[in-house]
C-alpha cells in the first residue's frame, strides 16, 4: 500500500469520500464494523482510523460519528484594541485570531511546537536581510478554534535577536512575540503583508487535517526596528475551507 499502514489507508478512504462530496458535513460515516469489512481490516484497525480522524477534527466524536462542519472564521490581520483577548496587546504586526475565535463562540487555543534553530531558507534570509544559510530561530504555533486545529503561523527571528531571550524557550510568551519585541526594541514598523494561495505542504496538510484539493492562504509579514533593521518575519497558513482574511485598507 505504498508505505501506508492499514489504518492510514482506511482513513484515506473516508477523506476521499468527503473530498468527492459523497460524504458532506453532518453526514454519518461508516462505523467500525462497516469500515473494517469494506477495507478488509480488523475492527481495532478501523477504530484507530476513525479515532485519528476525530482527533484531527475531520469527524465528530461520539456515536454515531459524523463529518465535522467547518464554519468559516473571519480573521483580522491587524489586531486593534477591540480585538485583543487572553492577555494580548494591540499590535498592527499580529493578527486577531484568538479574539475573533472567542467572539464567534469557538474557544480559541494554541499549541507551541518545538523551537526550530536552522539555516534560513532563501526567502527568510532575504526578508530578514541575512546572508544565505544564516542561523535563524523559528517559533511555530498551531492554533485551534472550538477544539479543532484551524491554522498555523511560524515566526522567524535572526539568531542574534532570539539568543538568550524568551524567544528561544519552548514555553508561551503570554503577551505574544510581537508585543515582547516592542517592549524590547520600542516602536516597530510593520511592512505590508504579502498574501498568496498554494497547495498545502504535506506536513501542513497532516497537522491541520486539510482535505484533498483545498488550498491555503499564505501570509508573509516582516517587522523592522526604527531605521529599517528586520527583527522578525512570519508566515501564516490558513486553509481555505475554514478561514476568511480581513485586511484594513
Amino acid at each position: 500500500m505504498n508505505g501506508t499502514t492499514k489504518w492510514e489507508q482506511a482513513a484515506l478512504e473516508i477523506r476521499q469520500e468527503i473530498a468527492s462530496g459523497r460524504l458532506r458535513p453532518g453526514d454519518k460515516v461508516p462505523g467500525e464494523l462497516d469500515l473494517a469489512e469494506r477495507c478488509g481490516i480488523s475492527r481495532g484497525t478501523a477504530r484507530d482510523a476513525l479515532q485519528r480522524l476525530v482527533a484531527e477534527g475531520v469527524l465528530t466524536p461520539g456515536s454515531p460519528r459524523t463529518v465535522a462542519k467547518r464554519e468559516l472564521l473571519t480573521v483580522s490581520l491587524t489586531r486593534s484594541a477591540e480585538l485583543v483577548t487572553l492577555g494580548e496587546s494591540p499590535t498592527r504586526g499580529a493578527d486577531a485570531f484568538l479574539g475573533e475565535a472567542a467572539r464567534a463562540g469557538r474557544e480559541p487555543g494554541q499549541e507551541i511546537m518545538p523551537i526550530i534553530v536552522a539555516n534560513a531558507s532563501d526567502q527568510v534570509a532575504s526578508l530578514l536581510g541575512l546572508t544565505s544559510l544564516a542561523l535563524v530561530v523559528g517559533r511555530q504555533l498551531v492554533r485551534s478554534a472550538g477544539g479543532t486545529r484551524h491554522n498555523m503561523i511560524t515566526f522567524w527571528f535572526p539568531f542574534d535577536v532570539a539568543d538568550g531571550t524568551p524567544l528561544l524557550r519552548p514555553d508561551s510568551i503570554e503577551e505574544g512575540s510581537m508585543t515582547w519585541l516592542e517592549t524590547r526594541y520600542g516602536k516597530l514598523d510593520h511592512c505590508p503583508a504579502t498574501i498568496g494561495t498554494r497547495p498545502p505542504a504535506p506536513a501542513e496538510a497532516e497537522i491541520l487535517a486539510i482535505p484533498p484539493n483545498v488550498h491555503v492562504l499564505e501570509v508573509w509579514r516582516t517587522t523592522v526596528m526604527q531605521g529599517g533593521l528586520p527583527v522578525v518575519t512570519s508566515v501564516g497558513v490558513y486553509p481555505g475551507d475554514r478561514a476568511v482574511l480581513r485586511i484594513e485598507v
